[in-house]
């Protein structure tokens, strides 16, 4: 084999190395195994299949936790190649999500007409496209918006106590300059964007929501697909973490920015 074919099959390996090793994920962002709740009597599969799932997860658990210290001086040789671009979440099934997700964005606006008055705009920033209509198509939108918050909550992670929500910029920039360019006169001025985390519960296995329950969810989802709602301002000022519920619906405010 020539010398060239050697660097470049060397190159290769340590490519593999290096994104198999940042590909193990952190123990501590696994969800803990729990038995699962006895399923219905008429799922005859999951009667079978979930106590046999459960026993190989619990196996396999200490296996993934060891093989994440056997290799971390691995990642730490190979963090900056890895985090130039080649790094890749594979957990999609090791934590599936058990809520409805929604997204809100709301907009305090300001007129130099009423100086001391300020408006509030929300608008729903996900899903981009009607919960209660077919969708024939996929808005790559909204897996950008999911991307945001899963680095933010990677951050708030491996930072316990830091404030940091620059992740969410991009969401805040995008929708204040959309509806700056399509709602605000040429006296009016966004001096503060709220992005508020919606969660809602999901029915259990072999459960449904009802349906006076999908109604009034979808009547308060309704009311933003109009455009930005008018909204009361607060009181008292906001800060991160505050909830507000609407319907079945609870959001958190995770991100303030003032401007």
């Amino acid at each position: 084999m020539s010398s060239e074919r050697w660097l470049l099959s060397t190159l290769i390996a340590i490519h593999l190395v290096a994104v198999s090793a940042a590909s193990l994920p952190d123990p501590r962002e696994l969800d803990l195994v729990t038995p699962a709740v006895a399923a219905p009597p008429v799922d005859s599969i999951a009667r079978i299949a979930t106590p046999a799932l459960n026993a190989t997860v619990a196996a396999l658990a200490p296996l993934e936790a060891q093989a994440y210290r056997f290799t971390a001086p691995i990642r730490a040789l190979t963090r900056m190649y890895v985090q130039a671009g080649l790094r890749q979440k594979w957990n999609m099934f090791a934590t599936p999500v058990t809520i409805d997700q929604y997204v809100r964005v709301a907009h305090y606006v300001r007129s130099s007409r009423d100086p001391g008055r300020i408006r509030v705009f929300r608008e729903l920033a996900l899903p981009g496209q009607p919960e209660d209509q077919v969708r024939v198509t996929h808005m790559f939108r909204d897996k950008a918006i999911l991307n945001s918050f899963e680095a933010l909550a990677v951050t708030r992670f491996e930072q316990s106590g830091a404030d940091r929500f620059s992740e969410l910029d991009p969401i805040a920039s995008y929708f204040s300059n959309r509806f700056r360019a399509a709602y605000l006169a040429p006296d009016e001025a966004i001096t503060q964007t709220e992005i508020w985390f919606g969660r809602a519960p999901t029915p259990a296995t072999g459960g449904r929501l009802t349906d006076s329950q999908l109604q009034n969810r979808w009547a308060v989802l309704r009311r933003y697909r109009d455009g930005p709602v008018d909204a009361a301002a607060p009181a008292t000022t906001l800060q991160l973490g505050a909830l507000q519920g609407e319907s079945d619906i609870v959001w958190r405010l995770e991100y303030v920015k003032n401007r």
